[in-house]
């Protein structure tokens, strides 16, 4: 729910979104252009190792083949920055990154 939430909420704004599957066939959730290439995961929960380890090496490696240097995981309730040797991938509540926040 909380995947779909962020895409109505990029509809809503008028930006054409996509799926990204990388050359390893890892998923990244939502890929735009503005300026630069945007990618961003959706993850309710990342405290479990495994699923931060997965969504994080699916942005590292979508980082590596955009040339992007940060990128955005979409959580409930987490905020820190992840500092890779790709670039930064800052995880965020959702509730910051919708309008009126």
């Amino acid at each position: 729910m909380l995947e779909n939430l962020i895409f109505i909420e990029l509809k809503r704004r008028g930006i054409e979104c996509w799926f990204y599957k990388t050359n390893t066939n890892l998923e990244v959730d939502f890929l735009w252009f503005d300026s630069e290439p945007r990618l961003v995961q959706v993850c309710y929960d990342l405290t479990d190792p495994s699923t931060l380890k997965r969504e994080i090496s699916a942005l590292e490696t979508a980082m590596k083949e955009l040339d992007v240097k940060s990128s955005l995981i979409l959580s409930y309730n987490e905020k820190r920055d992840v500092v890779t040797s790709t670039g930064t991938i800052s995880v965020i509540p959702v509730m910051e990154w919708l309008p009126g926040n």
